[in-house]
C-alpha cells in the first residue's frame, strides 16, 4: 500500500466518522420531535376532555361567575368575567340580612323540586312592620330621618302589635278594599313616626306626607299619640320633643 492508499483510506474513515456524527444528531432531533408531538397530542386529548365527570354531558351554564351542569353539578369557575359587585358599607333601613342560599340552575326533575322545596321553606311574607318602614324608605326623607322614624316604630311594635291594633279611623270607610285600608294604616303610623320627630325639632316632611297620602288629621294626631306613649323614654332621638307642636 502506498501513501495516496493510505491517505485516501484516511480520508474515508473521517466521512464514515462524520456520516455517523450526522446520523446520531437527526435521531436526538427526530426524538425530540417525537416527545414534543406526543405531549402536544396529550395536551390536546386532556383540553378537549370537557365532559361532566357526572352524567357526561358538555352542557353548562355559566352563573355568578362559575361554570355548573345542566345536572347541576359545578364544574369551577367560568371562563367569562362576571364584574365584582362591592358590598354597599351603609346598608339602608330596608336592608335584608338574612342568610339564605341558592340553588344553580338546572333541568333536572329532581333538582327542581328540591328548589321549589328550598324556596318554599325559606320565603318570608314582609309584615306589618316591614311595609310601614317600607313606606318610610319610599317618602323620600334622608337616611337620618328614616332610620330615627323607623326605630320608633320598632319600639313601639315591641311593646304592643301594631298590626294587631284595631282603630276606629275616619280615613277607612267600610267599603275600602282591604290592601288599600292596610296600606293606609301603614302611611298613618308612618307619617305619626316622623311627626314625633318634627316634634322634637327634627325638620321632616310629616305635614306634607300627610296631605299626599290622605291621611285625617284626627286619625294622625290619635296614632302619634299612641306611639309617643309607647316609647316614651326609649328613644333618644325624642328627648327635645315639643308638644306644643300642632299640625296646621
Amino acid at each position: 500500500m502506498n501513501f495516496e492508499d493510505n491517505r485516501n483510506n484516511r480520508d474515508n474513515n473521517d466521512n464514515c466518522t462524520e456520516n455517523d456524527s450526522e446520523n446520531d444528531i437527526c435521531s436526538e432531533i427526530a426524538k425530540g420531535n417525537n416527545d414534543i408531538c406526543s405531549d402536544s397530542e396529550n395536551d390536546i386529548c386532556i383540553d378537549d376532555n370537557d365532559n361532566c365527570p357526572n352524567c357526561g354531558s358538555d352542557e353548562t351554564e355559566s352563573v355568578d361567575g362559575y361554570e355548573y351542569c345542566t345536572c347541576g353539578l359545578e364544574l369551577g369557575p367560568s371562563d367569562y368575567d362576571h364584574g365584582f359587585v362591592p358590598t354597599n358599607p351603609n346598608p339602608g333601613a330596608d336592608a335584608n340580612d338574612e342568610l339564605g342560599t341558592v340553588m344553580a340552575p338546572t333541568v333536572n326533575p329532581t333538582y327542581r323540586r328540591l328548589d321549589r322545596l328550598h324556596r318554599r321553606e325559606t320565603y318570608s311574607r314582609p309584615g306589618f312592620v316591614d311595609g310601614i318602614i317600607r313606606e318610610l324608605v319610599d317618602s323620600g326623607e334622608g337616611r337620618a330621618i328614616v332610620q330615627a322614624a323607623s326605630e320608633i316604630i320598632e319600639k313601639a311594635n315591641a311593646k304592643e302589635s301594631l298590626g294587631a291594633k284595631r282603630h276606629a279611623l275616619r280615613g277607612i270607610p267600610s267599603d275600602m278594599p282591604k290592601d288599600d285600608a292596610k296600606q293606609y294604616k301603614q302611611r298613618l303610623y308612618a307619617a305619626a313616626a316622623l311627626y314625633l320627630l318634627y316634634q322634637s325639632r327634627q325638620n321632616n316632611r310629616a305635614r306634607i306626607l300627610m296631605q299626599q297620602w290622605g291621611l285625617e288629621k284626627y286619625d294622625l294626631l290619635s296614632v302619634k299619640k299612641m306611639l309617643g306613649i309607647l316609647v316614651r323614654g326609649e328613644v333618644s332621638s325624642l328627648s327635645n320633643r315639643d308638644h306644643d307642636a300642632v299640625l296646621a
